[in-house]
């Protein structure tokens, strides 16, 4: 079961610097030079309504990296700044899923097809999630759905093979 994001977002967020990391790390060296442990990993710091582009583009070079509690912080704010953005809600999911919080992960995907009713990625992705909870018959539905939205949706097509 695969993520995928569109090739428009792809190149916008090429460009995009890294408000995320760049706060992870100014973090670590903070913690690092003051000699004091964290119990978990520190949370990025906060993202203003302008920021939210790079946040975004920063969330997803966290889970290409596999650092989803961090990214899952990222998106937490960006969906907080801005409930209606439905990639945003999208990319959410995904991290939860990642964390195995199913059902938190569920209600996202469900955000974002609520806001864009057309989300492929995201009629997909829920499908994965009602796969991994058991439903198939629903996770099926979700991949009919995503084909009907893209039917050139190599994801969702290999998810019902």
């Amino acid at each position: 079961m695969r993520y995928r994001v569109s090739g428009e977002m792809r190149t916008f967020l090429l460009g995009v610097a890294g408000a995320c990391v760049l706060a992870v790390v100014i973090t670590v060296i903070v913690m690092a030079s003051s000699n004091h442990r964290p119990q978990a990993a520190a949370a990025p710091a906060a993202v203003v309504p302008a920021e939210v582009p790079t946040a975004f583009a920063e969330g997803l070079e966290l889970i290409n990296r596999g650092e989803a509690s961090a990214a899952a912080a990222c998106f937490e704010q960006i969906v907080a700044i801005d409930p209606d953005y439905a990639d945003a809600h999208s990319n959410r999911g995904n991290v939860l899923r990642m964390l195995n919080r199913l059902s938190e992960a569920l209600d996202s995907y469900e955000q974002a097809i609520a806001l864009k009713s057309n989300h492929a990625v995201a009629t997909n992705n829920r499908g994965n999630i009602l796969a991994d909870i058991g439903q198939l018959d629903n996770a099926i539905s979700s991949y009919r759905q995503a084909l009907e939205i893209d039917p050139d949706m190599k994801e969702a097509l290999g998810n019902l093979l």
